[in-house]
C-alpha cells in the first residue's frame, strides 16, 4: 500500500503520510487473500481485529466501495482513505488556530465553541484525555490521526 501510495502522482503531502491504521488493514488483508480486491466480509474481520464494531465496518464499506459490485478495489480503497486523511488533516487545522503543530485543550474547547457547541470544559478535558494516549497534555497531528481516524 505504501509504496503504491509514493508511486501515485495525485499524492499530495497529506497522503505521503497517510501510514494510518486503515492502511494496514488493507496491506494486510490483502497479503491474506493474495488479491487486489476485498470483500465486506473481509473488511469487516480486519477492523474487528482492531476493535471496531461490524457496523462500523460495514459503513466503512458502503462509503468506500463506488462500484456497488460487493468487492472493494485498491484504486477506490486509497482514494478513499486520502479523501479521509484530507479531512481530518482540515478538521486539525481548524482545531489548531494557533499553528503550533498541536492542540491543548483550550484548542478543542474553543473548536467546539466556534461551531455552536457549549460543551462544559469538564467534558472537553474527557475527550481531550482520551485522545491524549501519551498524557503530554497537547496532541500532535499524527496522535490525533491515529486516535480518530476510523471513527
Amino acid at each position: 500500500f505504501f509504496r503504491r501510495m509514493s508511486e501515485s502522482p495525485e499524492v499530495t503531502s497529506a497522503g505521503d503520510d497517510c501510514t494510518d491504521t486503515i492502511s494496514i488493514v488493507y496491506e494486510t488483508e490483502l497479503e491474506k487473500t493474495q488479491s487486489i480486491e476485498l470483500k465486506r466480509a473481509d473488511i469487516i474481520d480486519a477492523l474487528s481485529k482492531i476493535g471496531l464494531p461490524q457496523s462500523y465496518a460495514s459503513e466503512f464499506f458502503r462509503q468506500a466501495n463506488r462500484t456497488s459490485q460487493g468487492v472493494l478495489h485498491y484504486d477506490d480503497f486509497s482514494q478513499f482513505v486520502l479523501s479521509k486523511e484530507d479531512g481530518l488533516r482540515n478538521l486539525f487545522d481548524y482545531i489548531d488556530v494557533e499553528k503550533a503543530g498541536a492542540v491543548d485543550v483550550r484548542n478543542l474547547l474553543s473548536a467546539l465553541q466556534r461551531v455552536g457547541l457549549n460543551p462544559t470544559p469538564e467534558d472537553v478535558q474527557k475527550v481531550f484525555s482520551s485522545l491524549d494516549h501519551d498524557k503530554g497534555n497537547r496532541i500532535s497531528y499524527p496522535q490525533f490521526r491515529r486516535a480518530i481516524g476510523l471513527m
